[in-house]
């Protein structure tokens, strides 16, 4: 092997992996040769580390996931358990708002038999020919309050509870006390009740088509 210039430095280190290995064991030191080694072996374990950590945040996710979805019914019935409590400050309210000349004195909160009761008053034959979606909504009304004016007459009242108030809210509330005042022939009023209000609604409370009653949050 004849080495006269770099040209042929260059040629025998391409062609010749001994060679390589030699002038690598006698420029590098013992660290810098073992590199590649320990970096293989770190990128292992460093990919298994990150393996770990993602299922770690999958499981972080779930859980998150279902701590958000009991919240979520916590609120729920939250809502519902202070509109039952507050079923007379929810009339004084309506009445303030609208001046119905409705007496707070005589509220009565409508149970799911008396309900029904409306409902086969009505009479069985036009009941069936309701939407189901209406009648289960009407017989699942969080809050339904029969309540007397200062004249005597009797009107209804219908409230749907959640935490934040929203188009399927104001839907809900309207079908039941529409049903109200079907069933009954008496004037029914709308109510929805919650801590907040989702923006897109707010001119369906302000067109009086159904009245806001603000809970504590």
């Amino acid at each position: 092997m004849t080495i006269n210039t770099i040209d042929d430095l260059l040629r025998v280190l391409r062609e010749d992996e001994d060679v390589r290995a030699a002038v690598r064991r006698e420029l590098l030191t013992e660290e810098l040769l073992a590199l590649p080694d320990r970096f293989a072996k770190y990128a292992e374990v460093t990919d298994q580390r990150f393996e770990d950590i993602s299922d770690r945040l999958a499981g972080l996710d779930q859980r998150i996931i279902r701590l958000d979805r009991d919240f979520g019914r916590f609120r729920g019935q939250y809502a519902r358990d202070t509109v039952e409590r507050n079923a007379v400050s929810i009339v004084i309210k309506l009445d303030e708002a609208r001046t119905l000349g409705i007496d707070e004195n005589t509220v009565k909160v409508l149970s799911r038999d008396h309900l029904q009761a409306l409902a086969k008053a009505y009479g069985p034959d036009r009941v069936a020919a309701i939407p189901r979606g209406d009648r289960g909504s009407y017989y699942e009304t969080d809050l339904a309050i029969e309540v007397q004016k200062y004249d005597g007459s009797v009107c209804y009242i219908a409230v749907q509870a959640s935490f934040t108030c929203d188009a399927r809210d104001t839907t809900r509330v309207a079908t039941n006390a529409g049903l109200l005042r079907t069933f009954t022939g008496k004037d029914a009023w709308a109510v929805i009740a919650g801590v907040r209000v989702d923006r897109r609604i707010q001119h369906i409370i302000d067109s009086g088509e159904v009245f806001f009653y603000q809970m504590e949050d």
